[in-house]
């Protein structure tokens, strides 16, 4: 993980949030503007919060959604670096 965003503590609902709904390749504002769009009267909810919580939450999605790119990086690292594929996918002989 980046160290600039180890210290961050991520709520749970905004990691299940980035976890289910976010791809990796998007970008970061979008992935924040998804997140607000979620929360229980979106924008107005967003507006109301406080400039310390709203930039503490856009921090955590950022966050998040650089540790999901990361492990995406990690993973197909490992497999390509291995020469391997999934054993579920392998090419067999036709006719077998």
């Amino acid at each position: 993980m980046n160290d600039y965003h180890e210290h961050l503590t991520i709520h749970p609902i905004v990691r299940q949030i980035i976890d289910r709904d976010c791809h990796i390749g998007i970008s970061n504002r979008a992935v924040i503007r998804h997140v607000i769009s979620k929360l229980r009267s979106g924008m107005n909810t967003f507006r109301q919060m406080s400039k310390a919580d709203r930039r503490d939450l856009m921090r955590q999605c950022i966050a998040r959604h650089r540790e999901n790119q990361e492990l995406y990086v990690d993973v197909m690292r490992g497999w390509s670096s291995l020469g391997m594929t999934h054993p579920k996918f392998r090419r067999t002989e036709r006719g077998k």
